[in-house]
Order: structure tokens, then C-alpha cells, then sequence
């Protein structure tokens, strides 16, 4: 059901289209990452409501995506939990507020074949995606993404 056209995930390489199940299950839902050479970036966001640490981030994420007019200033962002139960991401989307553009759940968790494709390895992490779709950083903080914003 799920369909993924991307390359390898490193710094420097190609993410063109991501499909994936919106959190509410109510479609296949399919991003992407190209904007026709628009000053455009994509932060993608991996994390577990199991994992505190990935958690926080995402939360800490989803403060600076709320601070900045994301939209205006060409960011859109996509949080993917890899949590293996509907109700604890349900509850957990729901009570942390979160404000990223797509919320996706990867049901299979780290042995989902997009997990393998971005080669996660059973380590949470984000991908900051340019208007090209070329991967521009891994794991950056959301502190750095706030400089980031705050300089456009």
C-alpha cells in the first residue's frame, strides 16, 4: 500500500515523493518534496511516543514551527512517528499539540521499508529537504532550525 520514490537518504542526495498514510488513516496521502524551484524547504521528523527523547524533540519541533510562519517563510514540515498503536499516537498527537503540516504514523516501525529507506538503523532523526529535493542536513536541532528561520 505504501509506495516510496527516493533515492538513498544521505546529505547531498535526492528525495523526490514520499507517500504515506495520514495519521487519521483516511487516505494515502503523497508529499512532495520538489517545488518547481521555489524558495522551499521540508523538514521531515522520525520519532516514537515510546521513545522520551524523540518525543521531546518532536515536541521542541513543533514550539519553533509555531513561533515562525513557517508557510510565509517557505518551510513545511512532515512529523512521521513509528509508533505501532493507533491509540497511543492518536492520544499523543492530540495532547502535545503538534503543529507540523503532515502527521504520518509508519505503522511497521523501524522494519517499515521507509524506515530502511532513510536508513534510520533503529535511531529516531530528521532530514531538512530543499526546494530541489537534495537532503541539505540530517539531524538538526530544532534550535538550529529557529537560526535557520529567523535568518530568511
Amino acid at each position: 500500500m505504501k509506495k516510496i520514490s527516493a533515492f538513498v537518504f544521505a546529505i547531498g542526495l535526492i528525495c523526490l515523493t514520499l507517500a504515506l498514510l495520514p495519521h487519521n488513516n483516511s487516505h494515502l496521502g503523497t508529499y512532495k518534496f520538489m517545488r518547481n524551484g521555489e524558495n522551499h524547504y521540508v523538514l521531515i521528523n522520525f520519532w516514537a511516543s515510546y521513545d522520551a527523547a524523540s518525543r521531546e524533540e518532536n515536541i521542541r519541533f513543533s514550539e519553533v514551527l509555531k513561533k515562525y510562519d513557517c508557510e510565509a517563510l517557505g518551510l513545511s514540515s512532515v512529523s512521521v512517528s513509528l509508533d505501532d498503536y493507533d491509540s497511543l499516537f492518536n492520544e499523543v498527537v492530540k495532547n502535545d499539540n503538534l503543529q507540523f503540516s503532515r502527521i504520518y504514523r509508519e505503522k511497521k516501525g523501524f522494519s517499515s521499508e521507509l524506515a530502511k529507506e532513510f536508513k534510520l538503523n533503529h535511531k529516531f532523526g530528521n532530514f531538512l529537504i530543499d526546494q530541489n529535493g537534495k537532503i541539505i542536513e540530517k539531524n538538526i536541532t530544532p534550535e538550529d532550525l529557529a537560526k535557520r528561520l529567523m535568518k530568511q
